[in-house]
């Protein structure tokens, strides 16, 4: 066999600090050597420049691809993997110091190498990419085209083969295989691992490794801290790692720690690949949303809990593959009472069939690589598919501006509402403002009348004991009038009797003597 080493264009995400994306193309190259292949890979990422996390290797446009396959004349393109299978663009700092958020457009990892290859006619490779969604309708014949160039193609998990099949592709055509990070205890050397962990000061299997992104929610913030206290009272060291520090992992972090004091570990350095992954393997359980930080730990015998508050299907299929949806949560709430379980009951999990699997997947790409034949590309198909793509982009388009056209019918008439309502809301709060100027004048009348009606019950008590008062009078003038009546009577009799006209006579003697 000639022993001139393969050219192969490898793309991914390795332009940015994702510790996930990293692996694929070093696994790949250590496969190879393994199975005694002579490659060179030229790496591929959409903007270029070195590769992240200390890795230096030199990254290359994909706009670049084309003029470097004619200066070079790549034996392969290879879609290295990873969650690349997607159209749509991710915001991404390019530099852990980055301030900026730059749409990162991850579809070109995969879109360029199928027009690439079809223009070239060079062999193309899938190496176990996933899909997050289904694509939609005006995407799904675009998606065969891009497929019809692809002399190999593997997918990681079912989840994304359906995505696939539903875009109208053939399910026979499609190859399942487990993610290749699973292969990477036996391409990086175990002493690679401890030697690290010695430069770091941290003792294998004294501490624990939490994982979270920015998506975290912050309500869930005391349920992380109450879990790793747990721990941290057992002994065990907190290490919170940041696995992308372009999606600013970092800023999470200090959320935590700052809210539990400061008792964890964060690493103000920016850490390298091997560290990263050292970190993990060396761990005593791993607790974090991370894909490739729970394999990395199960890679190496270690305890793990996916905490996925994104609720990631890939996350979810990897667990219910590894047997230990147990340790799959989604809810805070229960995140301490599975880490305590896993912490009590949780075995190393055999991976042994998911490397077995990737052998075969290795071995199939190998029978591609070194085999001397090539497809014909040149068919219309892709064309054709190219141009039915367009003409549904330019449907929805038109789609789309006649949404817009009737979104700004609504807007306007929207205003005008909006319009109607700050009146109407100016002439209601006037009126309240009348209504409760009107209520405290009722509640002042209701006081007075309540004041009126205070002195109208006395009075009418003092008229009711004035009327008693003069009825008792009443009563007396009757009694004396009767006494009066009597006493003339008796006057009168008196006068008529003897006694009277014998007073009146002696008075009359008396009067005649004093003269």
């Amino acid at each position: 066999m000639n022993n001139k080493p393969l050219k192969i264009a490898f793309t991914g995400v390795y332009d940015i600090a994702n510790y996930g994306d990293h692996l694929f193309p070093m696994i790949f190259d250590a496969v190879m050597k393994m199975k005694g292949i002579n490659c060179k890979l030229y790496l591929f990422s959409p903007f270029g420049g070195q590769q992240s996390l200390a890795l230096n290797e030199t990254v290359y446009p994909l706009t670049d691809m084309e003029s470097l396959h004619l200066e070079h004349q790549f034996d392969a393109i290879i879609v290295g993997g990873g969650g690349i299978l997607h159209y749509a663009s991710g915001r991404q700092k390019l530099t852990r110091e980055s301030k900026e958020f730059l749409d990162y457009p991850v579809f070109e990892t995969w879109v360029i190498p199928s027009i690439v290859a079809y223009k070239y006619n060079v062999k193309l490779i899938w190496n176990l990419p996933g899909g997050h969604q289904d694509f939609p309708d005006f995407y799904q014949e675009l998606t065969q085209a891009l497929c019809c160039p692809v002399d190999y193609l593997s997918v990681r998990d079912n989840y994304t083969k359906n995505i696939l099949t539903d875009s109208g592709l053939d399910e026979n055509t499609i190859n399942v295989y487990p993610d290749s990070a699973f292969m990477m205890r036996e391409c990086i050397p175990d002493n690679i691992i401890k030697d690290t962990l010695n430069a770091l000061n941290i003792v294998e299997n004294k501490y624990i490794i939490y994982h979270a992104n920015v998506l975290l929610p912050r309500e869930s913030i005391p349920d992380v801290i109450k879990t790793l206290d747990y721990f941290k009272n057992l002994g065990f060291e907190i290490i919170l790692l940041p696995l992308a520090y372009t999606h600013d992992d970092e800023s999470i972090f200090r959320k935590i720690n700052e809210e539990a004091d400061g008792r964890y570990t964060l690493f103000e350095k920016e850490l390298n690949m091997f560290e990263i992954m050292s970190l993990l393997a060396g761990c005593y359980m791993y607790i974090g949303v991370s894909f490739h930080g729970a394999i990395t730990a199960a890679c190496h015998g270690k305890k793990s809990i996916a905490y996925d508050y994104v609720q990631n299907g890939k996350t979810r299929d990897l667990f219910k593959t590894l047997k230990q949806e147990n340790y799959y949560v989604t809810d805070s709430t229960f995140l301490t009472e599975c880490a305590i379980d896993c912490h009590n009951h949780m075995l190393p999990v055999d991976i042994n069939e998911e490397i077995s699997s990737l052998h075969e997947h290795f071995n199939k790409i190998i029978k591609l690589l070194t085999t001397e034949e090539k497809t014909n590309k040149s068919d219309k198909y892709f064309l054709l598919k190219f141009s039915s793509t367009i003409s549904k982009i330019n449907s929805t388009y038109d789609y789309q501006k006649n949404i817009a056209y009737n979104y700004e019918l609504l807007k306007l008439e929207f205003h005008q509402l909006d319009e109607l309502s700050r009146e109407t809301h100016i002439r209601y709060v006037e009126l309240q403002e009348k209504y409760s100027a009107l209520e405290e004048k009722a509640i002042q009348t209701r006081n007075e009348l309540g004041q009126l009606d205070q002195v109208s019950r006395e009075k009418h008590l003092q008229f009711y004991d004035l009327e008693q008062k003069h009825i008792e009078l009443q009563k007396k003038c009757e009694s004396y009038q009767q006494q009066k009546i009597a006493s003339d009577q008796w006057t009168s009799k008196f006068k008529d009797s003897f006694t009277y006209k014998l007073i009146v006579k002696i008075n009359s003697i008396k009067q005649k003597l004093k003269r």
